[in-house]
């Protein structure tokens, strides 16, 4: 980086930093100038579900029918669509159909 350049990024920095700012910059040299935590540490961590639908479907057989209970971690709307995401997932698009029941459960047929 050119000093001219350098001393443009230096006045830049101490604008944001009277600013109160929050920045991450990278120079073209691949340096990173940051007031912000590390991304990693900011990330949620995500959490398996897979123990809400798991249990029930992990034997699932072409025509078997089977009822995953409603629980209180996801709504009945968000439980049909983890089922639906793994279901496609394994046994590909098309190969089952999902009903929500009135009490929050879903019924899942294994089609193919």
């Amino acid at each position: 980086m050119k000093k001219v350049e350098q001393k443009a990024l230096a006045n830049m920095l101490a604008l944001l930093e009277s600013m109160g700012a929050q920045y991450r910059i990278l120079d073209r040299d691949g340096k990173e100038y940051t007031n912000m935590p590390c991304a990693e540490e900011c990330k949620p961590k995500r959490q398996s579900r897979a123990h809400l639908y798991l249990p029930y479907l992990d034997g699932i057989a072409v025509g078997d029918v089977v009822t995953v209970p409603y629980c209180d971690e996801v709504t009945s709307v968000q439980l049909q669509q983890i089922v639906a995401g793994y279901m496609n997932g394994r046994f590909g698009n098309g190969a089952h159909i999902t009903a929500r029941n009135d009490d929050g459960s879903i019924d899942v047929m294994r089609t193919n």
